[in-house]
């Protein structure tokens, strides 16, 4: 089974701009190689490429074959994954992790009809679709209220650790630990980049200062 996608991973995929549009297109609609390589003016043997990175992290998936009378057979290649990244910063704010669902297997309704009723039934969907979006943009100015009052928090919270009298080590910990909500041991070192032993000794004098508790391995901050 593939690991789940990391931050990292995806941007090293977003960050080619070929690959940007290639799932712009994709996202559109199933295509084949040599249908992608024509409308992006690049080789079918670039386009390949590409498809292979995104293949490879779950992103896009081979949907099927289909014989042609003009040529090869040919592959189409869709969307598998529906990935959302988030991605917020200001002063005592950092947020970034990348959101992944599988790809769910739905049945389709076959739609038929004369020319007035497939147009009525697209209208219909297109009202349904304006009133997502509504939503969704109501959503967003909700999450930017949120994380307004976040942020004010966490500037509060960082300029009270501040008049605590700690060092710097202690600081950062006691910083992630709270953003984090509580971290292993082992964790912590590696996403601060500091030796476990460093770490170690830090926690001890939280732990000694009452800030800091440990359960089951896991270190958080006491409230």
């Amino acid at each position: 089974m593939r690991e789940p996608l990391d931050v990292e991973d995806l941007f090293y995929v977003l960050g080619n701009p070929t690959r940007r549009l290639l799932l712009k297109l994709l996202s559109m609609g199933p295509h084949y190689p040599f249908q992608l390589a024509r409308l992006l003016n690049i080789s079918q043997k670039a386009v390949m490429d590409h498809l292979k990175v995104l293949e490879e992290r779950g992103i896009v998936v081979k949907l099927g074959c289909e014989k042609s009378t003009i040529g090869p057979e040919r592959t189409y290649y869709g969307i598998n994954s529906f990935l959302m990244v988030d991605f917020s910063v200001a002063p005592s704010l950092y947020e970034l992790k990348v959101v992944e669902a599988k790809r769910k297997e739905e049945e389709v309704e076959a739609v038929t009809g004369a020319f007035g009723e497939l147009a009525s039934k697209l209208k219909d969907l297109v009202r349904e679709l304006e009133e997502v979006e509504k939503k969704l943009r109501d959503l967003e100015r909700q999450r930017v209220m949120v994380l307004d009052v976040k942020q004010r928090i966490s500037i509060r919270i960082s300029e009270l650790i501040n008049l605590l009298g700690l060092d710097y080590f202690e600081r950062i910990i006691l910083n992630l630990l709270i953003m984090k909500g509580g971290a292993r041991l082992e964790e912590i070192s590696e996403e601060l980049d500091l030796r476990e032993k460093t770490v170690e000794k830090c926690l001890e004098r939280l732990k000694e200062r009452n800030l800091v508790e440990e359960r089951n391995g896991v270190y958080k901050v006491i409230s």
